[in-house]
């Protein structure tokens, strides 16, 4: 019998295997991976030269060091980059301070927040969106995620006279007309990364510009800048291969149609056709697997995936935003008596079936700071307030949510701020949360297609008429 025939349709099998291997290979293989992440911030710092010109101050990989014989002027952040030092195919949105201070006997008064800017990353989504067919839920969610940290930059600039404002501010401190002091401008980054995996948030805080100026008369002398260079730190990720994705794409766009314009031409072929009506239960049932297992883990777009994330968008304690030092997620005070302020952060998706309640519990009162009780509308009644005092006090902002997935009811009940006071120290806890449902069936039009095309040929074969010669032999015995 001539091979030919067979080895084609076996060539076949494995290019149509190969479409749907790297979805289970995408569930088996991922580790755990020490990504370094670098984050820059480009703050519009100039001076103006002896020459008249302007004189701009950069921030790069390494620290430099200016001396100006006058004002500093600032207009703002205009923007930055953040991104993974290794090749890593991962989802950031950010939220980025850039607080102001002056230093007085060492102690840091705060002056003002220069910046704050969202930053969305989307390079999970960019990656999974080459692919022609997509895989979920680590596409839908991604695009998810993306709706929720698109927003346009929020800009908050003082004045641009950067020298006369914390002149001004060090006199109103002091009563110094003439002097020395320093000041220094921090960055705090809130972090949201999503793997496909897992989603992780860290906080990260540290000081990249100093100042030491001299002024005499009220009247800025010289100022020396100290600029330090991007920051680069190293979280631990359950990461989606980069190369695995690359693969995955050249699979789709490649050998996809190529295995199916494969299939018509066996279909064509006189000797194929042959070994088809020969073996025909084993190439339907195959065939029928095949176009089964597509349907439940491809899909041509996003399923019905709705998501809604809750967190803390920023935390001031007595105006100053971000204080303290941090601990992965947890920003410890010491020392420190006041009002602790937290903006909450509702993202959601469009007609999820999601219904929830944000509550601030704080010195024995409750108060209700958002709800949603209809897939359409939500409401928020304020910021919470919780204060912090010499005596043992805690505070919290609790998320309760009820949520379908599947048709079948879920309901989760977690603490996205807390805070806790002992013996002079204050922690302030961080757990945002994010929610993932299915609004309805996972199945769109092409699944169940694939799905009952596979069904029925499936059928087919077990229960289906035998060959003829099986037929003939068994007429023969009887």
């Amino acid at each position: 019998m001539d091979k030919k025939p067979i080895l084609f349709w076996i060539i076949w099998l494995i290019l149509t295997i190969s479409i749907i291997l790297p979805f289970f290979v995408i569930r088996i293989y991922s580790s755990d991976v020490n990504v370094q992440v670098k984050q820059c911030l480009s703050i519009d710092l100039s001076y103006i030269a002896s020459n008249g010109s302007i004189v701009y101050i950069p921030i790069g990989d390494k620290a430099a060091d200016y001396k100006v014989n006058g004002t500093v002027y600032i207009a703002g952040s205009y923007g930055y980059t953040v991104w993974p030092v290794e090749d890593q195919a991962i989802f950031l949105g950010l939220r980025y301070y850039t607080p102001l201070y002056v230093l007085v006997d060492n102690r840091s008064i705060f002056v003002c927040n220069i910046v704050e800017m969202p930053y969305l990353s989307d390079s999970l989504g960019c990656h999974l969106s080459n692919l022609f067919l997509k895989p979920e839920p680590w596409y839908s969610v991604t695009l998810c995620l993306e709706d929720f940290f698109s927003d346009s930059w929020s800009e908050y600039t003082g004045e641009n006279d950067l020298g006369k404002l914390l002149v001004d501010v060090y006199y109103n401190a002091t009563g110094k007309d003439s002097g020395a002091f320093e000041a220094y401008i921090n960055a705090t980054v809130y972090m949201l990364v999503y793997t496909g995996h897992q989603l992780v948030t860290a906080t990260r805080k540290w000081t990249f510009i100093k100042f030491k100026i001299y002024y005499s008369n009220l009247t800025l002398d010289k100022t020396y800048i100290h600029v330090e260079p991007c920051y680069t730190y190293t979280i631990k990720l359950k990461t989606i291969p980069i190369q695995l994705i690359k693969c995955l794409s050249y699979t789709y766009n490649v050998l996809f149609p190529l295995s199916i314009i494969m299939l018509l031409a066996g279909l064509i072929i006189k000797r194929t056709r042959a070994v088809i009506k020969k073996h025909y239960r084993i190439v339907l049932a195959a065939t029928g697997i095949l176009l089964i297992v597509a349907s439940l883990i491809l899909s041509m777009g996003p399923y019905g995936i709705y998501a809604a994330y809750i967190g803390i968008r920023s935390i001031t304690v007595n105006g100053e935003p971000w204080p303290g030092t941090l601990q992965n997620n947890t920003i410890i005070l010491r020392d420190v008596e006041g009002i602790l302020k937290a903006k909450v952060d509702v993202s959601c998706t469009c007609y999820e079936s999601l219904v929830f309640e944000i509550i601030a519990y704080a010195d024995g009162r409750i108060k209700e700071l958002y709800k949603k009780y209809v897939p359409y509308k939500t409401y928020g009644t304020g910021d919470s307030l919780i204060p912090i005092g010499p005596e043992d006090l805690s505070g919290s902002i609790v998320l309760r949510a009820a949520y379908l997935d599947f048709g079948t009811l879920r309901r989760i009940q977690a603490k996205i701020l807390s805070v806790e006071y002992s013996q002079g120290t204050v922690k302030i806890r961080l757990n945002p949360q994010l929610i993932v449902g299915y609004n309805g069936t996972q199945f769109n039009e092409i699944n169940l297609l694939l799905a009952a095309i596979g069904s029925g040929m499936l059928v087919t074969a077990i229960l289906g008429p035998r060959d003829r010669k099986t037929s003939n032999t068994r007429l023969a015995n009887e």
